[in-house]
């Protein structure tokens, strides 16, 4: 009985420590995919390109100018004038 119990514990410790290097195997290539995927996002080959789009450069710099040209001019606070209080 005991024997059987041991054996179970030792096949079930077996197959956590399989489960747990499968799992971290499926972890880093998660990771892997992750990393691919990004890269292949940003140099722009997952949906065709259409070739009348403009640069990104060009349109961040389009937004740079707008942004400065709808800017409103920082205010200066003046110092509050001091109260004087009445002379008895």
């Amino acid at each position: 009985m005991q024997e059987d119990l041991l054996n179970q514990f030792d096949e079930a410790s077996e197959s956590a420590s399989r489960l747990n290097r499968f799992a971290l195997q499926l972890d880093s290539r998660a990771a892997q995919l992750r990393r691919s995927l990004l890269s292949e996002a940003f140099a722009g080959c997952l949906v065709p390109q259409d070739p009348n789009d403009e640069p990104a450069s060009v349109l961040l710099e389009g937004i740079r100018t707008e942004r400065i040209m709808h800017t409103k001019p920082k205010r200066i606070r003046r110092a509050a004038q001091p109260t004087q209080e009445p002379l008895l």
